[in-house]
């Protein structure tokens, strides 16, 4: 069975022969293949590129020019230099904590952006090109404020501006308010028409969130901030309002650190004011009714003893107090956590390390929590990171929990300790007169929770002074200027993407293309079609070849035929008999060698065939009849194509009498039977044509006349007709 290559007539072209048994063949498609694709499809390639490429180029043009501006601040702490004795307030929650890299959060935080947005009035934007926007200046917009279009004529002697609700006049430079929106004109624009519109506070917040770039320089405390706007006047407020909002909102945390602790002072003090005048009014009630003011100098050194111990079990007690205070808020579900902070920021807890640190741990871990649960990318409760940060509170806080109880059980062990030793001073003077001892008793009294008192108040007058002149830690060194220029938004390696991307579809679409297509161009695709295994690859025959003598009748004289279907000579076709180290006729002999190895050894009979005439299958029938020949076997080469024969041309015989005239017994075969001109071949043409030649070859007397020529020579040939 040979199926074609490209069809001509007669066919000395390139085919590949196929063994007809079944049999399961890989396809490899090599990069050749690929290529050999898309050369194939080439205008789609090309179409789908040009299209990519122009949709890019006008996407990139239409692009509006971006613009950046930046400006500049510093960390600094000034509370040392305003307050000299002020404690500080900002403690670093662990050694590995950068504060500038901390601050650089906070800087980046929705709560400066809302600030920001709400105090520059970036909202207010020019829905006209050409318009700029730094004619429009002190512009304030209620945050409230929906989203609204304001139409502007600019006129000679002013602006008018209309909305949907209301139409306002205003001179040039001064103020114009409409519809909660107030701003100024400060000269003419430059343009008559014009739109204003004001964008929704959450896009304008987010946009200005995403737009911001943040970069601590090396080695400094100094944080550089940049923004990116289409238009270089909203890029330049944007950024300065959001350094100015961060130094307001730095300034603001730190105020509220310094009231917080100013009211914990204050309700301490109140206490303490409470006591100082329950022992006042004591110690003067005491000596009214007992009248009792003798002297106490011979009892001085049991005196200064006792109230040394009575001044530490006072001052263990308040501390004692204080400790309390936080371990009953602490244990207390829900807690006031503004009371707490205020507690730990107390000078009895503060002079406790071990507990500080546990705070401070504790600090740290809601700080996190805090800030992946809240602003734009919040995490859910049920996020691993926020679970896992919850247990390390839970476990901290209980670790907090016990250190207080601890320390508060080490305090009553020594205040257990003081009193043992204060009734150890008092029986050394108890055969002192009572009422001497009680004056004494609520003198001391009153004069401890004196020193207490005054305490408080130098604390409490350190924190009003800390708290009024608190500034933050943020100072502005830069803020952004006008008149930059847009920054380039790389047009040229987007072109690019966009070429290699439609280089790659366009490949794409043309593999799919030949996917889908049922043409049948490579020896991989007709194995795969076909399912049997390709024996040879018969090469295009060149016009190259001359005819050898060994044939009896010249080869050339088919061409002259008018019949001659292969459009030129036998002599170019039978390539195995006119250049036997050609090619061609290599590839005839390795399709014979395949052959004998590849069905059997004893190959008796072979027939060749083709799908549609002039695929060449007449050709490879005389090449291969030539080489079996040429290899000492005795071969018949039999014309069965009944209706189109041509095998007479080949070797330029006679076509009568052939294989027809035996079929019909006009002959017999030994008459039939003609030299070729080549060693041990002999031919059978096909004879006079039959009106009925399927009858013929299917009749019971072709089966016989197979096997007596099966007999008679080594190998039999058959060119038969077409199969389609």
């Amino acid at each position: 069975m040979l199926p074609g290559g490209t069809p001509t007539n007669g066919g000395p072209q390139g085919a590949v022969t196929h063994l007809s048994p079944p049999a399961q063949t890989p396809t490899v498609f090599w990069l050749r293949d690929y290529i050999g694709v898309v050369r194939r499809y080439l205008w789609v390639v090309a179409a789908i590129t040009v299209v990519t490429v122009a949709i890019g180029g006008s996407i990139v043009l239409k692009e509006p020019p971006v613009f950046v501006a930046s400006a500049a601040v510093r960390l600094i702490d000034t509370r040392p230099t305003l307050a000299a004795d002020m404690p500080a307030m900002d403690r670093p929650i662990g050694n590995w904590t950068d504060p500038v890299l901390t601050q650089i959060q906070v800087l980046r935080s929705r709560a400066v952006a809302e600030a920001a947005v709400d105090s520059s009035g970036v909202r207010l934007q020019s829905a006209t090109r050409g318009l700029a926007m730094s004619p429009i200046d002190k512009i304030f917009i209620d945050p409230r404020q929906e989203p609204d279009t304001f139409h502007m004529k600019f006129a000679d002697d002013g602006i008018t501006a209309r909305s949907s609700h209301a139409s306002v006049f205003s001179p040039y430079a001064l103020p114009l308010t409409i519809d909660g929106v107030r701003f100024t004109v400060e000269r003419y624009p430059g343009m008559r028409t014009a739109d204003l519109i004001v964008r929704p506070r959450a896009d304008v917040i987010a946009e200005t969130m995403g737009s911001l770039t943040t970069r601590a320089r090396e080695a400094t405390s100094i944080i550089d901030i940049g923004a990116m706007a289409n238009d270089p006047v909203i890029a330049q407020r944007s950024v300065n309002a959001v350094a100015k909002a961060f130094q307001a909102v730095n300034a603001q945390s730190a105020r509220e650190q310094s009231k917080r602790r100013r009211l914990f002072i204050e309700d301490q003090l109140r206490m303490t004011d409470r006591q100082l005048d329950a022992a006042e009014s004591r110690l003067t009630a005491f000596r009214g009714h007992s009248q009792t003011y003798s002297a106490r100098d011979k009892f001085q050194a049991q005196q200064v003893d006792l109230a040394d111990v009575e001044k530490k079990r006072e001052q263990m007690m308040s501390d004692r107090g204080v400790y309390g205070s936080l371990l009953e808020r602490l244990e207390k579900p829900g807690g006031d956590r503004d009371a707490i902070r205020g507690l730990f920021f107390s000078p009895e807890v503060t002079s406790n390390p071990a507990i500080m640190q546990i705070y401070n741990e504790l600090t740290k871990y809601e700080t996190q929590r805090d800030s992946m649960t809240t602003g734009r990318y919040a995490r859910a409760q049920t996020d691993p990171d926020v679970q896992s940060l919850n247990a390390l509170i839970g476990g901290t806080t209980t670790k907090l929990m016990a250190a207080v109880k601890s320390y508060v059980s080490s305090m009553d062990q020594r205040i257990a300790f003081l009193d043992e030793q204060r009734s150890r001073s008092a029986g050394t003077i108890s055969t002192l007169p009572q009422a001497e001892v009680d004056e004494g008793r609520l003198t001391r009294e009153v004069e401890t929770i004196k020193k207490m008192s005054d305490k408080l108040r130098d604390e409490l007058q350190v924190a009003g002074i800390a708290e009024a002149v608190e500034t933050g830690q943020v100072e502005i060194v830069d803020l952004a200027q006008g008149g930059t220029g847009p920054i380039g938004r790389g047009r040229n390696r987007k072109l690019a993407f966009a070429l290699a991307v439609g280089l790659s579809l366009g490949a794409v679409v043309a593999l799919l293309l030949d996917r889908m297509n049922t043409s049948i161009r490579r020896r991989e695709d007709i194995e795969g079609v076909l399912r049997v295994p390709g024996l040879a690859v018969i090469p295009k025959l060149s016009n190259s070849h001359t005819t050898t003598s060994i044939l009896r009748r010249p080869l050339l004289a088919g061409q002259k035929r008018k019949n001659d279907r292969s459009n030129g000579s036998s002599g170019n076709t039978l390539v195995t008999a006119a250049n036997i180290r050609s090619t061609g006729a290599e590839a005839y002999r390795k399709l014979m060698t395949n052959l004998l190895f590849s069905v059997t050894p004893e190959l008796k009979t072979l027939v060749i065939t083709s799908a549609f005439p002039g695929e060449g299958k007449t050709t490879t029938a005389c090449n291969l009849a030539i080489t079996f020949a040429q290899q000492g076997r005795r071969v018949l080469l039999v014309d069965a194509d009944l209706r189109r024969p041509y095998l007479h041309h080949m070797f330029d015989i006679p076509s009568e009498p052939g294989l027809a005239d035996v079929l019909a017994a006009r002959h017999k075969l030994i008459e039939t039977l003609r030299p070729s001109g080549i060693e041990r071949l002999t031919l059978l043409t096909a004879g006079k044509l039959p009106p009925n030649p399927l009858e013929f070859l299917g009749s019971k007397r072709m089966k016989s006349l197979l096997k007596f020529m099966a007999a008679r020579f080594d190998t039999v040939i058959i060119d038969t007709p077409p199969v389609l």
